[in-house]
């Protein structure tokens, strides 16, 4: 079972500081036709012994792990992993017990096989639910800037999430989705777009999160009050309590600020308060626990058989690719699917059988008279 920590308030944005020693994740899943897979993992470390809790794939002492050093950057590390699965059981029960950089998300994978005769129907389903709910992104971006933002998520200059303006000026040639008020715009006017909607983004997250913290003292509030600290107070102190917060969430200096005045106001630690009642903050402090803002990855799929149907960023070779971060799954759930078929033979056969001994046995005596 995974161990939980209890953690500052907002000590997960000291991660920002510390990155992590793995990048370039790429996760393949390749299914068979019986419902059995093999998961590899493929990534780039700094370090020959590296910890895999600082993966977004599950991963433990079960797999198969080979390291060598990259041959173009010598000072790094290529990391291969593998696994076979019986099923997506086993996968879904190490997504709920291997500790990962998306501790407090939850991700959920199905695969079903349907016989249809002329065709066995194969189909995948995975899904990153948000953590979050009761702050709805659309109260902050419009519909096109949400998707500015997901549909290009993975290109030049969007990072692993909209974190920090970018440096270089966007290209048109480089988005996979350029919104209709953009069209004709130069590089500056759609780095200056990005800018500000990735700004609205900032803040939805920052509310996000604030709201989370909020609702755990709320419920503290309401069951031990004390001295100060009573639910009108709390409740009076709400906008000045989430601006502080916003501050902590774009300057890690703001952790005192917020600290300092919570304290003023009512005599106590707000981290007191959430090491005393951590079963409140449980799932709080999950996410601040994970590196989910910073993690990214590149989801790869290989179904049996020939795909029809798929919301895949990309299609190359009957390989599925998905780009996975903050940023697509945060707003709202992210779903991920494919369809494939492969064509039963001996159905085929058994028809064209049926065919010939039907025209054997009616239409031919038929013209014979």
């Amino acid at each position: 079972m995974k161990k939980k920590k209890i953690l500052k308030p907002f000590l997960f944005l000291v991660l920002v500081l510390f990155p992590s020693c793995i990048s370039d994740e790429v996760v393949t899943t390749r299914f068979r036709p019986d419902g059995t897979l093999v998961r590899e993992v493929e990534f780039f470390s700094d370090r020959e012994q590296f910890d895999p809790g600082e993966l977004a794939t599950p991963v433990d002492s079960t797999w198969k792990i080979r390291v060598v050093r990259d041959t173009v950057d010598t000072s790094r590390y290529r990391v291969r992993a593998s696994k076979e699965y019986a099923g997506v059981e086993e996968l879904n029960a190490d997504y709920r017990n291997i500790p990962t950089t998306l501790e407090g998300v939850k991700r959920e994978v199905s695969f079903e096989k349907k016989f249809m005769w002329f065709y066995t129907f194969y189909y995948y389903q995975e899904t990153v639910y948000t953590p979050f709910s009761g702050v709805p992104v659309r109260n902050y971006l419009t519909e096109e800037e949400l998707a500015f933002l997901q549909r290009n998520a993975g290109r030049t200059g969007f990072g692993l999430l909209p974190l920090s303006d970018i440096d270089e000026p966007l290209d048109a040639s480089d988005l996979r989705y350029l919104p209709p008020s953009l069209q004709g715009e130069d590089t500056a006017a759609l780095k200056d777009y990005y800018v500000r909607v990735q700004q609205r983004f900032r803040t939805w997250m920052a509310d996000a999160f604030f709201h989370l913290w909020w609702q755990g003292m709320e419920k503290v509030v309401t069951e031990h009050p004390g001295g100060a600290f009573t639910p009108a107070r709390l409740t009076a102190e709400r906008d000045t309590l989430r601006r502080l917060y916003r501050k902590v969430f774009f300057n890690l200096l703001g952790d005192d600020l917020l600290s300092q005045y919570f304290r003023e106001r009512f005599g106590l630690s707000p981290d007191t308060l959430m090491t005393k009642y951590a079963k409140v903050f449980e799932r709080y402090n999950d996410l601040a626990e994970s590196n989910l803002l910073f993690t990214a990855y590149e989801n790869r799929v290989v179904m049996p058989g020939k795909v029809f149907d798929t919301n895949a960023d990309e299609a190359e070779d009957e390989v599925l690719s998905w780009w996975v971060g903050a940023v697509r799954f945060l707003p709202g759930d992210m779903d991920m699917f494919a369809a494939s078929r492969v064509p039963n033979y001996w159905a085929w056969a058994v028809a064209l059988m049926i065919v010939i001994f039907a025209v054997m046995m009616f239409i031919i005596p038929k013209k014979k008279r």
